[in-house]
């Protein structure tokens, strides 16, 4: 299972409150006002089969108007227990967060992945595969009320989607007051005859703002001018 691919958050259609109703499987606000640049989230990841995540997702500075998503990865139980890291997506300009932003793996135009000091590129033909195996969630959530998590007071939506022979089936929970939206994720991967294959749960560890540099970014100083080297002659 592609599991922070289950994760990568956001929410579909802006409609603030007092709007007319959602229409079915769509979000009734916009859940990413603070998936700006700088903005992170952390989770810690829990699945079926006793592996255990921490997952640090950051919007970076933009590209030339092109938003860009950091997703750093650290396995700390299970079998991939110790392994460690990051993807960064680029995404296209103008890329509307309120109406996509949970199904943002499907717009990803450039994306590299880093082990340790070793950067890789993606390639077309790889990116093309990853683009059509990402979770598509327009159209597929269902309100299902309020519910506090924590200190949040979070819409809770369900979702199903999928073949039938791996349907993939659960709940998110979602505040706009949280980078990437997400405060809770829990979901299960069902058999042709309905019964569970696996499972997970994601929660909110911390969230917050890193100041980017080109927050502070200030006209350098002229430099010093050099002295000309004296001519040499005979």
């Amino acid at each position: 299972m592609n599991r922070w691919y289950v994760l990568l958050a956001g929410a579909l259609l802006l409609g603030l409150s007092g709007n007319p109703p959602a229409r079915a499987g769509e979000l009734a606000k916009n859940y990413h006002t603070a998936t700006t640049p700088g903005a992170w989230s952390q989770y810690q990841l829990s699945a079926g089969d006793g592996s255990v995540s921490t997952y640090q997702y950051e919007r970076k500075a933009d590209e030339e108007g092109r938003p860009v998503l950091a997703l750093r990865v650290e396995t700390t139980a299970g079998a991939a227990a110790g392994s460690e890291s990051t993807m960064t997506y680029t995404l296209p300009a103008n890329f509307d967060f309120a109406r996509n932003g949970l199904s943002y793996g499907k717009f990803i135009e450039k994306m590299t992945m880093q082990y340790g000091e070793m950067v890789m590129p993606v390639d077309d033909n790889t990116l093309e595969i990853i683009r059509g195996a990402e979770k598509d969630y327009r159209g597929k959530l269902t309100p299902a009320g309020t519910e506090n998590i924590g200190d949040w007071r979070c819409d809770r939506y369900t979702y199903s989607m999928g073949p039938d022979t791996a349907r993939e089936t659960g709940t998110l929970w979602l505040n706009e007051e949280i980078p990437f939206a997400i405060v809770k994720h829990a979901g299960q991967i069902l058999n042709a005859d309905k019964t569970p294959s696996s499972s997970f749960e994601m929660i909110l560890v911390s969230q917050g703002q890193h100041q980017l540099a080109s927050d502070t970014v200030t006209d350098a100083p002229a430099p010093e001018p050099v002295a000309e080297p004296a001519e040499v002659t005979l």
